[in-house]
């Protein structure tokens, strides 16, 4: 180590020799010391006197000869030229090893990759990853679109569900306002009613009054006089009778009616099946249109109390429309139309006729069946 110098942080030989950082930085890189050009490197002592010259004598250049020899290289001294060669001489050609091995240094510098291809792969395989991360976000977008439409689907068919049972509770509302209406209009002779005479007695209001007929009937006390009874309103006892009882046979695949009256009879007179059991027509039925993929179906005609047996019964995917005997709405959203009326008419849609003898539902169900199997 040369006496009284010492490695120096490359800003603090700046302010010590008085000059500007950049023009040190810039020396530093005129002597090949471009490692070392950064404000905190530290200068090594062997080049800091040539560095020094440098910056004192920026306008005339370096001294190359004193810049090399602080650097610790010898200068070159001059060297006689070859010696020509004689004429006719045969030139020496190269050692066959040097050129093999230039060869197959050649060859390995061509089979490495060169940068830009292997930027270009880098940057083909980003836009793969980026391609692959936008497919999967879009599956799973897709993904989500068929959860909510299945979700709304479902929702779909339970206001549907909820739309049928609504009707049907309406035409059960209005059959009770019909009868309300009856019951207020005031008889001809209120002194030949039941509820005058059953008065008389020293029973009051109706409630009394039909807990006494019950009694009277459970105790097969009014077999001598129901013969003598008199409606002077037959036509609201029809009524009552068509939209509140059914004649039941008690069968076990004759399934009973839970939301009205039933009296028990003989099969043949059986209302709901005629004898013959209503869940084999059912099954056949219900097949016959979901082969066809027929799953809404309108009803016109028929006693409400059967329909509404019907639809309790029937295979749930089949959604059954009850128009009664007025007229088609003009929005019709069935795809097969049953009439179970005297009279078919005519009809822009298809449709069955069932005539009113077949007046049981497993008479309606097989011969709808039936006809269904060919269309």
């Amino acid at each position: 180590m040369r006496a009284g110098l010492a490695n120096i942080s490359v800003k603090k030989l700046a302010v010590n020799l008085g000059r500007p950082l950049a023009q040190v930085l810039e020396a530093l890189k005129v002597m090949g010391l471009a490692a070392h050009a950064h404000p905190d490197a530290f200068v090594p002592v062997e080049h800091l006197q040539a560095l020094q010259e440098i910056l004192q004598n920026p306008g005339g250049g370096p001294d190359f000869e004193k810049l090399m020899t602080s650097l610790g290289v010898e200068p070159l001294e001059a060297s006689s030229p070859p010696p020509a060669k004689p004429r006719g001489a045969t030139p020496t050609k190269p050692p066959q090893e040097d050129g093999v091995g230039g060869q197959s240094q050649g060859l390995e510098t061509r089979g490495k990759p060169s940068a830009a291809q292997t930027s270009a792969a880098h940057k083909a395989e980003t836009r793969l990853a980026q391609a692959q991360a936008e497919l999967a976000q879009v599956k799973a977008e897709l993904e989500t679109r068929e959860q909510e439409r299945r979700t709304v689907e479902t929702e779909l068919a339970a206001l549907r569900e909820q739309l049928s049972t609504g009707r049907n509770q309406l035409a059960d509302v209005h059959s009770r306002i019909n009868d309300l209406e009856a019951d207020l209009e005031v008889p001809g002779r209120a002194d030949a009613t039941l509820l005058a005479l059953l008065e008389t007695q020293g029973i009051h209001g109706r409630d009394e009054s039909m807990r006494a007929i019950s009694s009277l009937m459970s105790n097969r006390r009014l077999e001598g006089v129901v013969g003598d009874l008199l409606m002077q309103r037959p036509d609201r006892l029809v009524r009552l009778l068509q939209n509140h009882m059914l004649l039941h046979c008690g069968r076990q695949d004759c399934p009973p009616p839970t939301s009205c009256a039933t009296v028990v009879v003989s099969q043949e007179r059986c209302e709901i099946c005629g004898g013959t059991g209503l869940k084999g027509p059912l099954e056949t039925f219900a097949n016959a249109l979901l082969l066809r993929g027929w799953t809404r179906v309108g009803i016109q005609g028929g006693r409400p109390l059967l329909l509404r047996h019907l639809q309790a019964h029937l295979d749930t995917r089949i959604q059954l429309t009850f128009l009664g005997e007025g007229p088609l709405p003009k929005k019709r959203s069935f795809q097969l139309l049953i009439r179970w009326m005297d009279e078919a008419g005519d009809c822009s849609i298809r449709h069955l006729d069932i005539p009113p003898s077949e007046h049981t539902l497993s008479s309606l169900l097989r011969r709808s069946a039936v006809q269904v199997s060919r269309c």
